[in-house]
């Protein structure tokens, strides 16, 4: 999951989260993590919603330590704050009481954050498609009920 994503960021520029009314970051990460999902179902032993979380938890364990994810490639310098990989667990474990998400997994990930920090697609010099979100996302949705259409206008 964890390469899986950054992979998926190194394809995106994602416009700052202060200059937009909605979190575009959100959204995407929730699309990516659904999709995840479907595509590994199969061979998991967690369901949709831990995978959002985990998800979740991976971004903003590397907000914490690094201050965000990285608009350019450069080498990892030392994480910005102290967070051991226990607090990851032990965080976690809050949403994920029966464990579905092994410690190993955890730990394991935590370590790759620290190592290196997550990027996304390098800056305006190359050929990257800025990705604008028109309308606001819905800030819930309910199963089975269709919601307002999400335009998404890539530049």
């Amino acid at each position: 999951l964890d390469n899986a994503l950054r992979v998926f960021l190194l394809s995106l520029r994602i416009p700052e989260r202060a200059s937009h009314g909605s979190n575009a970051l959100e959204y995407l990460l929730e699309a990516f993590s659904r999709r995840w999902y479907e595509a590994n179902a199969g061979h998991l032993d967690f369901n949709k919603d831990h995978t959002h979380r985990f998800v979740r938890a991976i971004v903003q364990l590397n907000d914490l330590l690094h201050g965000g994810i990285a608009r350019e490639s450069a080498i990892t310098k030392v994480p910005q704050r102290n967070a051991s990989s226990d607090e990851f667990v032990e965080t976690f474990r809050r949403y994920d009481q029966k464990s579905s998400i092994s410690d190993g997994l955890l730990r394991d990930v935590y370590e790759a954050i620290v190592y290196e920090r997550l990027f996304q697609c390098p800056g305006s010099n190359t050929h990257a498609e800025a990705i604008i979100v028109e309308r606001a996302t819905p800030s819930s949705l309910t199963w089975r009920v269709e919601s307002e259409p999400v335009i998404l206008r890539i530049l």
